[in-house]
C-alpha cells in the first residue's frame, strides 16, 4: 500500500474524486450475505473490488451485491490486496495489511433463498422477538438483517483498519465479524438492559397487527384509495391530531396525556384511539392524509410498493436507483445507500497513532449535536471506535432522555456539555467548538441546522478541514427533503412495509431498523472520509437518510424488472415448511434449511413426522418451481404445536436436521452473557450493553467508560479541551449555562 504522504502528492481535485476510497484495492473470498454486502459497501465507497472463484452473475442476489465486482481465477495466483474479506472457511493464500474474517460455519453462496440465509441468527438474537403483530410474536423478517448488519460492520472494520493504517499503524489490522455482531448492530436501540432484572411488568401492552409500537398512533391506516402511515410521536403532534379530529375531550384527559405515545397499557383504550384515526382517516384519500398531516407537522407518509418507490422523484433525487448492465440485460438496482462528497483540497491531516490501542479514532474530535436515535447511534459508533465525542444538548436534557435505558445505550462513552442554543453566547460556543473539531454531526432539519451554524457550508467556511454528517429521513433534496419522518414512515415510503407484510397488508419493522442501519452507515461514511482527508488532503460530507437504509434493507428485492427471490407469507411465519417459526408447547423454535443438504435433512424431518417425504415441499416449491407456503408447513405445524423443544430435538436429532434453533429474545441473549458487558451507569449501577464493535485484533481497547452523562456534567471539561475556559463565567452569567447538571435519565424504558 503506498504511503499516505505518496498519495497526496498526487492529488485530485475534489470534483474529480469517485470516492473516499479511491485507490484502495479489496480481495474477497466468500459469497455469503454479510461477505458480499461489505465487499458492495466498499466498492460503493470507491474501492476497487476482485472477488475470488467469480461467475457470471446469477439472476437474482449474486447479480445484486456483486455488481462491478472484477473477478479471479481461485487457481491463478492471488491479486494484490490491501484489504482482504475471508468468508467462513476460506484460506485465501493472500496477504494484506487489513484482512477482515466473517465468523460462523461455511456458507452456501448466495442464491434465490438469501432472504432466509440468516433467520436461525435473527432467532437466536431477538431480532425475531422484537417484531410485533397479531399474535404474541415471534415473526420473520422479508430481509436478511443481520447480514445485512453484518455486511456494515464488516466494512466499518475495513475502512477503521485502513484509516489506522495511514495514520501510522504498522501492525497488521485482524478483524472479526459475525453475523451475531450484525443482529446487535441492527439492535442497537434496544440493546441495554438493567444488570439487575426489575420486577416482571405483568401490565397487559396495547397490541395492534398496524402498529409500530405499543402506541396506537403509530400507526397504519386504510384510506379510500390505498393505506397510509401516521405517526403522533410527541405531546404537540397527539395534541394537533386530537385537534383536526375534534375531539377536545382527548385534550383534556390528563391520564391519557401522561400515558401517550408508548405507554398505553389499557387494551380497549388502545383500540378505541385507534379507531378514531382510523375513522378520520377512512373517509380521505392517501394524498389528503398525508397532505394535512404534514401541513400540521404530524408525521405521515403513503404506503408505497417496491416499484413505485423506484420510480418516484425521491429516489431520484436521492441517488437510489442505479442501472446494472450484463449477460442478462438491463436492471434498476439500489445502490448509494450513504453519500460522501470530497470538499477542499488543504484539509490537515489526521495526528499519528503509535498502536491500534487506543482505537482507529484516537484524537478525532466530534461535535454531536443530534436528537433521538440515529445521529446518537453514529456519535456512539465513533466514540467506541476511540473518537472524542461532545454531545450537545439543552441544560435541561432532551425529550428522548424519557427512553432512558436506550438514550443511555446510544449515548455513553460521550462528553456531555449542557448548553442552550437559543441564547448567542451559546451560539457562539458552538461556533468555537466547531471551529476546532474533526467532524460535526447533526440530524437537525436544513433550517434548523442553519440557524445553528452547524450547516454544511457554515462549517466548511469556518473549518476546512472538518468532515461533515448529515442524517436526515428522506435526506435534504425536494420534494420530500428536509421533511419530518420517523423510522416507520420511511418504512412506508420506500415499498418496506408491503414487503414486510408479504404484499399484502402493510407491516411495519420494530426495533428501529432504519435508525440503527442509518447511524453505522453514517459512521462508516465518516470513518471512510477521514482516511480520505488522511491520504488525499480533501474533507468530506456524509449525508446518510433513514429512506435510504431502507432501499439497503431491501437490496435483494428492490430491483426493476423484480429478482426472483421467496415471498414472506402474509401471516410473517416464513417462507417455506423449511424457511419457517413453529410453536411448540414451551416455546417457538425457527427451522432454515437453505442449503442442499438442509433441505435433504429436512425431507427426513417431514417424513418422520408422517407430513411428505419430498425435497420440493421441504424447499416450498412445486416441481415447476412455484412457491408454497401452506400445505407441508400447516401439517407439520400440527405435530410440532403438541411437542416440546425437547421433543423436536429427538425428531431433528434423528433425520440429522441441525439447522434450526430456539427463538430467545434479546435480553435472555444479554443474561447469558452473550457478547454483552455491564457498563457503569447512574441511577442503575450497572447496565448490560454489547461489546465494542467491531472487534480487532491487538492491544487492550478503549474502555467504555459510561453509557451517558447528565445534561452539562462535563461542562468544564469540555472548555478546558477545547482552550476555552475562560468563557464558562460568562455562559453562567448570561445563563447559557447552568452551575449544576440537569437530570440523568426520566424513566427506565427502552425501545
Amino acid at each position: 500500500m503506498a504511503d499516505p504522504a505518496q498519495r497526496a502528492a498526487g492529488r485530485p481535485e475534489p470534483s474529480q474524486v469517485r470516492g473516499p476510497l479511491n485507490g484502495v484495492r479489496v480481495v474477497q473470498d466468500g459469497s455469503a450475505v454479510g461477505i458480499s454486502v461489505a465487499g458492495l459497501l466498499l466498492a460503493e465507497l470507491g474501492a476497487s473490488v476482485t472477488r475470488i472463484g467469480g461467475v457470471p452473475p446469477a439472476d437474482g442476489p449474486g447479480r445484486v451485491v456483486h455488481r462491478h465486482h472484477a473477478t479471479a481465477d481461485p487457481a491463478g495466483p492471488p491479486p494484490d490486496a490491501d484489504v482482504l474479506l475471508l468468508g467462513a472457511g476460506r484460506q485465501l493464500a493472500a496477504t494484506a495489511p487489513v484482512v477482515v474474517r466473517f465468523d460462523g460455519r461455511p456458507a452456501e453462496d448466495l442464491d434465490g433463498l438469501a432472504p432466509a440465509g440468516t433467520m436461525l441468527t435473527e432467532a437466536r438474537s431477538g431480532l425475531m422477538r422484537l417484531q410485533l403483530g397479531h399474535r404474541d410474536g415471534p415473526f420473520c423478517l422479508a430481509s436478511p438483517v443481520a447480514g445485512l448488519g453484518a455486511g456494515i460492520l464488516g466494512a466499518l472494520s475495513a475502512v477503521s483498519g485502513m484509516l489506522s493504517r495511514a495514520r501510522g499503524v504498522r501492525a497488521a489490522w485482524a478483524g472479526t465479524v459475525s453475523d451475531r455482531d450484525g443482529a446487535l448492530v441492527m439492535q442497537t436501540l434496544s440493546a441495554s438492559f438493567l444488570s439487575t432484572p426489575a420486577a416482571a411488568d405483568t401490565r397487559p401492552r396495547y397490541r395492534d397487527p398496524y402498529t409500530v409500537s405499543f402506541s396506537p398512533l403509530m400507526r397504519f391506516h386504510r384510506a379510500r384509495d390505498g393505506w397510509v402511515f401516521i405517526a403522533a410521536v410527541s405531546r404537540h403532534m397527539w395534541h394537533t391530531l386530537f385537534a383536526l379530529m375534534g375531539r377536545s375531550d382527548l385534550l383534556e384527559d390528563g391520564e391519557l396525556d401522561a400515558a401517550l405515545p408508548f405507554n398505553i397499557a389499557d387494551q380497549v383504550q388502545g383500540e378505541r384511539l385507534a379507531a378514531l384515526v382510523a375513522e378520520f382517516v377512512a373517509g380521505r384519500t392517501v394524498s389528503e392524509c398525508v397532505d394535512l398531516m404534514v401541513a400540521h407537522k404530524i408525521v405521515a407518509a403513503p404506503v408505497l410498493s417496491g416499484r413505485e418507490f423506484l420510480d418516484h422523484p425521491q429516489a431520484a433525487a436521492n441517488g437510489l436507483p442505479v442501472e446494472v448492465h450484463d449477460r442478462l440485460g438491463t436492471q434498476r438496482q439500489v445502490g448509494r445507500f450513504v453519500r460522501c462528497t470530497a470538499a477542499g483540497a488543504d484539509a490537515s491531516p489526521l495526528g499519528a497513532l503509535a498502536s491500534v490501542a487506543a482505537g482507529p479514532l484516537h484524537g478525532v474530535r466530534v461535535i454531536d449535536v443530534s436528537r433521538a436515535a440515529a445521529g446518537p447511534i453514529c456519535g456512539r459508533v465513533l466514540a467506541d471506535l476511540g473518537a472524542e465525542v461532545v454531545r450537545v444538548e439543552d441544560p435541561a436534557g432532551e425529550h428522548s432522555r424519557q427512553v432512558g435505558l436506550t438514550f443511555a445505550a446510544n449515548n455513553r462513552n460521550k462528553l456531555s456539555l449542557g448548553v442552550d442554543l437559543t441564547r448567542p453566547e451559546g451560539l457562539d460556543l458552538l461556533a468555537r467548538l466547531t471551529e476546532q473539531s474533526d467532524v460535526v454531526l447533526t440530524n437537525a432539519l436544513p433550517e434548523a441546522s442553519a440557524r445553528l451554524g452547524i450547516d454544511y457550508a457554515t462549517v466548511a467556511a469556518r473549518n476546512p478541514s472538518a468532515s461533515h454528517i448529515s442524517i436526515l429521513g428522506f435526506g435534504r433534496r425536494p420534494p420530500f427533503g428536509g421533511r419530518r419522518v420517523v423510522d416507520a414512515a420511511a418504512q412506508a415510503r420506500s415499498g418496506q412495509a408491503q414487503a414486510e407484510g408479504g404484499g399484502q397488508e402493510p407491516v411495519g419493522c420494530t426495533g428501529g431498523f432504519l435508525d440503527n442501519g442509518t447511524g453505522w452507515l453514517a459512521a462508516l461514511g465518516c470513518v471512510a472520509t477521514l482516511y480520505q482527508r488522511q491520504t488525499a488532503g480533501h474533507a468530506g460530507a456524509i449525508e446518510a437518510a433513514l429512506v435510504n437504509t431502507s432501499a439497503f434493507i431491501q437490496l435483494f428485492r428492490l430491483t426493476d424488472p423484480p429478482s426472483p427471490a421467496p415471498q414472506l407469507d402474509p401471516d410473517r411465519w416464513g417462507y417455506a415448511a423449511g424457511q419457517r417459526l413453529y410453536q411448540l408447547r414451551d416455546g417457538w423454535i425457527c427451522v432454515a434449511a437453505t442449503s442442499p443438504a438442509g433441505r435433504q435433512a429436512f425431507a427426513a424431518v417431514l417424513a418422520a413426522a408422517g407430513v411428505t417425504d419430498t425435497v420440493q415441499a421441504a424447499a416450498g416449491v412445486t416441481d415447476t418451481g412455484q412457491q408454497v407456503h401452506g400445505v407441508a408447513a400447516t401439517a407439520l405445524a400440527r405435530v410440532l404445536a403438541e411437542m416440546t423443544v425437547d421433543d423436536a430435538g429427538e425428531l431433528f436429532g434423528r433425520a440429522g436436521f441441525a439447522d434450526w434453533t430456539v427463538v430467545r429474545s434479546l435480553e435472555e441473549a444479554a443474561r447469558d452473557g452473550e457478547d454483552f458487558i455491564g457498563v457503569p451507569q447512574e441511577p442503575w449501577g450497572f447496565l448490560l450493553q454489547p461489546r465494542l464493535l467491531p472487534r480487532y485484533d491487538g492491544d487492550e481497547r478503549p474502555d467504555v467508560t459510561g453509557a451517558a452523562g447528565a445534561p452539562g456534567r462535563d461542562d468544564a471539561a469540555v472548555l478546558r479541551r477545547y482552550g476555552l475556559s475562560g468563557q464558562h463565567a460568562g455562559l453562567l452569567d448570561s445563563g447559557a449555562m447552568r452551575r449544576e447538571p440537569g437530570p440523568t435519565t426520566l424513566q427506565a424504558s427502552s425501545v
